[in-house]
Protein backbone atom coordinates (compact mmCIF):
# COMPACT_ATOMS: atom_id res chain seq x y z
CA UNK A 1 0.00 0.00 0.00
CA UNK A 2 1.10 3.68 -0.76
CA UNK A 3 0.35 4.51 2.93
CA UNK A 4 2.50 1.93 4.11
CA UNK A 5 5.55 2.81 1.63
CA UNK A 6 5.44 5.98 2.79
CA UNK A 7 5.80 5.12 6.41
CA UNK A 8 8.57 3.21 5.77
CA UNK A 9 10.03 5.78 3.69
CA UNK A 10 9.70 8.06 6.91
CA UNK A 11 10.58 5.51 9.40
CA UNK A 12 14.06 4.75 7.55
CA UNK A 13 14.81 8.47 7.16
CA UNK A 14 14.48 8.95 10.99
CA UNK A 15 16.45 6.14 11.61
CA UNK A 16 13.75 4.50 13.43
CA UNK A 17 13.73 1.27 10.93
CA UNK A 18 17.46 0.51 10.46
CA UNK A 19 19.96 -2.76 9.62
CA UNK A 20 19.68 -5.44 13.13
CA UNK A 21 22.23 -6.33 15.02
CA UNK A 22 20.43 -9.62 16.14
CA UNK A 23 19.38 -10.64 12.44
CA UNK A 24 22.03 -9.75 9.63
CA UNK A 25 20.13 -9.03 6.73
CA UNK A 26 17.31 -7.67 8.01
CA UNK A 27 15.77 -4.34 9.52
CA UNK A 28 14.67 -3.72 12.57
CA UNK A 29 12.33 -1.10 14.31
CA UNK A 30 14.55 0.84 17.58
CA UNK A 31 11.01 1.82 18.97
CA UNK A 32 7.30 0.89 18.86
CA UNK A 33 5.50 2.67 15.61
CA UNK A 34 1.86 2.09 15.82
CA UNK A 35 -0.06 0.44 12.81
CA UNK A 36 -3.68 0.47 11.47
CA UNK A 37 -3.60 -3.69 10.54
CA UNK A 38 -1.67 -6.45 10.75
CA UNK A 39 -0.53 -6.56 7.28
CA UNK A 40 0.54 -2.56 7.50
CA UNK A 41 2.96 -3.72 9.80
CA UNK A 42 4.05 -6.37 7.80
CA UNK A 43 4.53 -3.83 4.96
CA UNK A 44 6.28 -1.54 6.36
CA UNK A 45 9.11 -4.58 7.58
CA UNK A 46 9.13 -5.97 4.17
CA UNK A 47 8.68 -3.50 1.90
CA UNK A 48 6.04 -5.16 -0.37
CA UNK A 49 2.10 -6.17 -0.65
CA UNK A 50 1.78 -8.63 2.42
CA UNK A 51 -0.92 -10.24 4.24
CA UNK A 52 -0.26 -9.66 7.73
CA UNK A 53 -2.50 -12.36 9.02
CA UNK A 54 -0.12 -14.64 6.76
CA UNK A 55 3.21 -13.46 7.07
CA UNK A 56 3.13 -12.55 11.28
CA UNK A 57 4.30 -15.78 12.57
CA UNK A 58 5.13 -17.63 16.12
CA UNK A 59 8.44 -19.26 16.53
CA UNK A 60 7.07 -22.83 15.27
CA UNK A 61 5.55 -21.34 12.18
CA UNK A 62 1.95 -21.07 12.76
CA UNK A 63 0.49 -17.74 11.71
CA UNK A 64 -1.51 -15.02 13.42
CA UNK A 65 -4.93 -15.83 11.68
CA UNK A 66 -4.59 -19.75 13.12
CA UNK A 67 -5.51 -17.61 16.77
CA UNK A 68 -7.88 -14.90 15.23
CA UNK A 69 -11.25 -16.14 15.67
CA UNK A 70 -13.96 -15.03 12.70
CA UNK A 71 -14.54 -15.63 9.46
CA UNK A 72 -12.02 -15.04 6.61
CA UNK A 73 -12.51 -12.15 4.27
CA UNK A 74 -11.31 -12.06 0.85
CA UNK A 75 -13.15 -13.35 -2.57
CA UNK A 76 -15.67 -16.56 -2.36
CA UNK A 77 -13.91 -19.38 -2.86
CA UNK A 78 -14.99 -22.66 -3.92
CA UNK A 79 -15.33 -25.83 -2.17
CA UNK A 80 -15.70 -30.00 -2.43
CA UNK A 81 -17.30 -31.66 0.35
CA UNK A 82 -17.65 -35.12 0.94
CA UNK A 83 -20.94 -36.94 1.62
CA UNK A 84 -22.14 -40.16 -0.13
CA UNK A 85 -20.75 -42.55 2.12
CA UNK A 86 -20.79 -40.87 5.44
CA UNK A 87 -20.60 -44.15 7.99
CA UNK A 88 -22.38 -46.22 4.87
CA UNK A 89 -25.16 -43.68 4.57
CA UNK A 90 -25.69 -41.52 1.07
CA UNK A 91 -26.40 -38.08 2.98
CA UNK A 92 -26.62 -36.20 -0.43
CA UNK A 93 -29.40 -37.50 -1.54
CA UNK A 94 -30.78 -38.18 1.74
CA UNK A 95 -30.42 -35.06 3.25
CA UNK A 96 -28.37 -32.20 1.25
CA UNK A 97 -29.87 -32.41 -1.86
CA UNK A 98 -33.94 -32.51 -0.47
CA UNK A 99 -33.62 -30.07 2.42
CA UNK A 100 -30.85 -27.72 0.87
CA UNK A 101 -27.65 -27.89 3.30
CA UNK A 102 -23.75 -29.20 3.00
CA UNK A 103 -23.01 -31.16 6.71
CA UNK A 104 -20.29 -32.33 8.38
CA UNK A 105 -20.22 -35.33 11.06
CA UNK A 106 -18.54 -33.88 13.93
CA UNK A 107 -19.88 -36.58 16.16
CA UNK A 108 -17.85 -35.66 19.38
CA UNK A 109 -17.29 -32.43 18.79
CA UNK A 110 -18.46 -30.49 21.96
CA UNK A 111 -21.42 -28.04 21.80
CA UNK A 112 -21.09 -24.60 21.48
CA UNK A 113 -18.21 -24.49 19.15
CA UNK A 114 -19.60 -21.77 16.50
CA UNK A 115 -18.90 -19.32 13.07
CA UNK A 116 -15.33 -18.27 13.62
CA UNK A 117 -13.97 -20.06 15.81
CA UNK A 118 -9.82 -20.22 15.49
CA UNK A 119 -7.77 -23.11 14.08
CA UNK A 120 -5.39 -22.89 17.64
CA UNK A 121 -8.77 -23.39 19.97
CA UNK A 122 -10.31 -26.60 17.33
CA UNK A 123 -6.63 -27.96 17.76
CA UNK A 124 -7.39 -28.06 21.60
CA UNK A 125 -11.20 -29.11 21.39
CA UNK A 126 -10.50 -32.00 18.90
CA UNK A 127 -6.98 -33.52 20.83
CA UNK A 128 -9.18 -33.56 23.85
CA UNK A 129 -12.63 -34.47 22.31
CA UNK A 130 -11.33 -37.20 20.08
CA UNK A 131 -8.00 -38.21 22.18
CA UNK A 132 -8.84 -41.84 22.11
CA UNK A 133 -10.48 -42.00 18.50
CA UNK A 134 -8.63 -40.85 16.22
CA UNK A 135 -4.62 -40.92 15.61
CA UNK A 136 -2.71 -37.61 15.66
CA UNK A 137 -2.70 -37.53 11.87
CA UNK A 138 -6.34 -37.57 11.80
CA UNK A 139 -6.90 -35.02 14.23
CA UNK A 140 -4.65 -32.69 12.06
CA UNK A 141 -6.91 -33.28 9.61
CA UNK A 142 -10.44 -33.34 11.45
CA UNK A 143 -8.79 -29.22 12.40
CA UNK A 144 -8.11 -28.85 8.88
CA UNK A 145 -11.68 -29.65 7.75
CA UNK A 146 -13.75 -28.15 11.04
CA UNK A 147 -12.01 -24.87 10.18
CA UNK A 148 -12.38 -24.36 6.73
CA UNK A 149 -16.33 -25.46 7.58
CA UNK A 150 -16.58 -23.13 10.57
CA UNK A 151 -14.48 -19.92 9.46
CA UNK A 152 -13.33 -20.24 5.45
CA UNK A 153 -16.82 -21.08 4.25
CA UNK A 154 -18.98 -18.25 3.80
CA UNK A 155 -22.28 -17.17 2.09
CA UNK A 156 -21.68 -16.82 -1.86
CA UNK A 157 -19.16 -19.76 -2.12
CA UNK A 158 -19.53 -22.72 -4.09
CA UNK A 159 -19.86 -26.15 -2.75
CA UNK A 160 -19.72 -29.10 -4.78
CA UNK A 161 -19.97 -33.27 -4.27
CA UNK A 162 -20.30 -36.18 -5.78
CA UNK A 163 -22.64 -39.05 -5.54
CA UNK A 164 -24.29 -41.91 -7.65
CA UNK A 165 -21.35 -40.70 -10.59
CA UNK A 166 -22.89 -37.16 -11.01
CA UNK A 167 -20.67 -34.20 -9.77
CA UNK A 168 -23.96 -31.69 -7.50
CA UNK A 169 -23.12 -27.99 -7.59
CA UNK A 170 -24.36 -25.43 -5.58
CA UNK A 171 -24.29 -21.87 -3.48
CA UNK A 172 -23.45 -21.51 0.36
CA UNK A 173 -26.24 -19.34 1.33
CA UNK A 174 -25.95 -19.15 5.48
CA UNK A 175 -23.72 -19.51 8.54
CA UNK A 176 -22.67 -22.89 10.07
CA UNK A 177 -25.59 -24.13 12.76
CA UNK A 178 -24.09 -26.77 15.15
CA UNK A 179 -27.31 -29.36 16.43
CA UNK A 180 -27.13 -32.77 17.61
CA UNK A 181 -28.10 -35.04 14.96
CA UNK A 182 -29.87 -38.12 16.12
CA UNK A 183 -27.67 -40.61 14.33
CA UNK A 184 -24.27 -38.29 14.69
CA UNK A 185 -23.61 -38.11 10.86
CA UNK A 186 -24.74 -34.48 9.98
CA UNK A 187 -23.96 -32.06 13.46
CA UNK A 188 -22.39 -28.98 11.30
CA UNK A 189 -24.58 -27.52 8.94
CA UNK A 190 -25.01 -25.09 6.29
CA UNK A 191 -27.60 -23.79 4.13
CA UNK A 192 -26.93 -24.31 0.24
CA UNK A 193 -29.44 -23.72 -2.76
CA UNK A 194 -28.38 -26.61 -4.97
CA UNK A 195 -28.16 -26.82 -8.92
CA UNK A 196 -31.34 -28.55 -10.20
CA UNK A 197 -29.54 -30.88 -12.10
CA UNK A 198 -26.32 -32.87 -11.30
CA UNK A 199 -23.13 -32.79 -14.15
CA UNK A 200 -21.91 -36.41 -15.27
CA UNK A 201 -18.58 -37.31 -13.57
CA UNK A 202 -16.99 -38.94 -16.30
CA UNK A 203 -17.26 -36.26 -18.64
CA UNK A 204 -16.06 -32.99 -16.16
CA UNK A 205 -12.56 -31.29 -17.58
CA UNK A 206 -9.54 -33.90 -16.27
CA UNK A 207 -8.19 -30.81 -13.84
CA UNK A 208 -11.28 -30.63 -12.89
CA UNK A 209 -11.60 -34.64 -12.07
CA UNK A 210 -7.68 -34.07 -10.40
CA UNK A 211 -8.84 -31.69 -8.02
CA UNK A 212 -11.86 -33.71 -7.15
CA UNK A 213 -9.86 -36.86 -6.98
CA UNK A 214 -8.40 -35.55 -3.64
CA UNK A 215 -8.81 -38.13 -0.56
CA UNK A 216 -10.31 -35.25 2.31
CA UNK A 217 -13.44 -34.87 3.58
CA UNK A 218 -13.05 -31.17 2.44
CA UNK A 219 -11.29 -29.86 -0.55
CA UNK A 220 -10.64 -26.14 -1.54
CA UNK A 221 -11.65 -25.95 -5.48
CA UNK A 222 -10.82 -22.22 -6.00
CA UNK A 223 -7.89 -23.18 -8.25
CA UNK A 224 -10.39 -24.38 -10.53
CA UNK A 225 -13.67 -22.19 -9.75
CA UNK A 226 -13.35 -20.86 -13.84
CA UNK A 227 -14.17 -24.38 -14.59
CA UNK A 228 -17.10 -25.23 -12.25
CA UNK A 229 -18.72 -21.26 -13.25
CA UNK A 230 -18.78 -22.23 -17.26
CA UNK A 231 -19.31 -26.28 -16.23
CA UNK A 232 -23.07 -26.62 -17.82
CA UNK A 233 -22.23 -24.18 -20.96
CA UNK A 234 -18.89 -26.21 -21.22
CA UNK A 235 -20.87 -29.68 -21.16
CA UNK A 236 -23.23 -28.87 -23.89
CA UNK A 237 -20.29 -27.54 -25.85
CA UNK A 238 -18.90 -30.98 -25.69
CA UNK A 239 -21.80 -33.34 -25.98
CA UNK A 240 -22.72 -31.08 -29.82
CA UNK A 241 -19.60 -31.66 -30.78
CA UNK A 242 -17.88 -28.39 -29.99
CA UNK A 243 -14.46 -27.79 -28.26
CA UNK A 244 -15.68 -26.39 -24.83
CA UNK A 245 -13.74 -23.43 -23.55
CA UNK A 246 -11.67 -24.16 -20.58
CA UNK A 247 -11.92 -27.85 -20.77
CA UNK A 248 -8.62 -30.22 -21.26
CA UNK A 249 -8.34 -31.21 -25.38
CA UNK A 250 -8.46 -35.11 -26.14
CA UNK A 251 -6.12 -36.05 -23.70
CA UNK A 252 -6.40 -38.96 -20.93
CA UNK A 253 -9.55 -38.38 -18.98
CA UNK A 254 -9.46 -39.84 -15.10
CA UNK A 255 -12.11 -43.16 -14.50
CA UNK A 256 -15.00 -41.92 -12.78
CA UNK A 257 -14.93 -42.30 -9.05
CA UNK A 258 -15.85 -45.42 -7.88
CA UNK A 259 -17.35 -46.83 -4.61
CA UNK A 260 -16.47 -44.28 -2.20
CA UNK A 261 -14.45 -44.78 1.16
CA UNK A 262 -17.04 -44.90 3.95
CA UNK A 263 -16.14 -41.79 6.19
CA UNK A 264 -15.70 -42.46 9.46
CA UNK A 265 -18.62 -40.29 11.70
CA UNK A 266 -16.01 -37.99 13.14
Amino acid sequence: MVSSNRLRERLVDEGKLRPSERWPGRLELSEDVECGSPSAAAEVLLGRSANGWWEWRTEDGRALREFMPGVWAGPNRAWLVRGSNVSGIDLVQRLWLPEGRVTLAASRLRQGVGQGTSKEQLRTFVKEDYDFTATYGQQQDLVEELHAFLSRFKPGDTVCTISGGQLYVGEVTGAVEQVAAEDGRSNLRRPVEWQSTGYPYDELPEELQQKLSAQHDVVDLTSVQALLGGLGQALRGLRHGRPARGLQGDGPRLPAPGPAAPRRGR
